[in-house]
């Protein structure tokens, strides 16, 4: 009984003094400092448990499942810019201009006694007839005539009566306007002394304007004085009359003026207003 129990008690303290050292070895080898085996008391009541390993089967779930939300799609149609839309110029059509021609003739002839004529030929554009101005000379109305022998469509023989020195107010009005043209002193007062060698006349031409003095013999014409600004008198040579014969002295005092009648746009500018007095007077040699 003893002997066992002393061998238990060696054997026991074997162990203890090689757990001791293994112990001391550790730590010297854990920590890098050196361990006093003297002073290290060994504590034989450490309990060792192995504890199984638990062995984890992972499976590989998936943890997070993200459902991808669709963002939401813009379909961008290409905007298309405001249509411009080019308004055209204006195409108006364009009417041309209708101009009216007015050849007037303010005449007194002499040699049919104290006969005064006022013709007015009126065209658009200098060629088709126009029938429907009001004409008036000094308030007289000249009326449409239509006469296609003489080429004046408004006629008015002796209603007016031409007055050598002076004025004539005349008028004219077409589609609502009106052309309005006061004449210079109207040229004439033509005398002749009864020998046909002395020609004389109240009111001149204007200046600048023609007057002539002719005598006439069997179809034969001869000129003596033509030209502006003649004076009255003028003589007439002898030599005019070479034989025995009836002669016509012409005499002819003429303004001729280009006016619009002061209806620009509406009538010509190259318009003529002709007054003049003509006298055919006879002379027996």
């Amino acid at each position: 009984m003893i002997k066992s129990t002393i061998k238990y008690l060696v054997i026991t303290l074997l162990i203890c003094f090689f757990a001791g050292g293994c112990i001391q070895k550790r730590l010297i080898t854990l920590t890098g400092a050196e361990i006093v085996p003297n002073s290290m008391t060994a504590t034989p009541s450490m309990t060792i448990t192995a504890t199984k390993a638990v062995t984890a089967s992972m499976s590989a779930t998936p943890s997070c499942t993200q459902t991808s939300t669709p963002v939401d799609t813009i379909t961008l149609s290409p905007t298309a810019s405001p249509a411009q839309s080019s308004t055209p110029l204006s195409t108006a059509t364009v009417t041309p201009t209708v101009l009216y021609r007015i050849n007037l003739s303010l005449i007194h002839d002499v040699s049919t006694g104290d006969n005064s004529t006022v013709w007015f030929l009126i065209s658009q554009n200098n060629t088709t007839p126009y029938p429907y101005a009001t004409c008036t000379v000094d308030g007289i109305l000249v009326p449409y005539s239509g006469d296609a022998f003489t080429n004046s469509n408004y006629m008015l023989p002796n209603a007016w009566i031409y007055k050598p020195g002076q004025q004539a107010f005349v008028t004219i009005e077409i589609n609502g306007q009106t052309g309005t043209y006061t004449t210079a002193p109207l040229p004439g007062g033509i005398t002749m002394t009864a020998d046909g060698l002395n020609v004389s006349w109240t009111s001149p031409s204007a200046p600048g304007q023609f007057s002539t003095i002719s005598v006439i013999n069997s179809g034969h014409t001869q000129t003596y004085q033509a030209g502006p600004a003649l004076v009255s008198p003028q003589t007439i040579p002898g030599s005019a009359y070479p034989a025995p014969d009836t002669y016509q002295v012409q005499i002819s005092m003429e303004n001729d003026v280009a006016t619009d009648y002061n209806a620009p746009g509406i009538i010509w500018a190259g318009s003529v207003l002709t007054c003049y007095e003509i006298a055919r007077l006879k002379v027996t040699k």
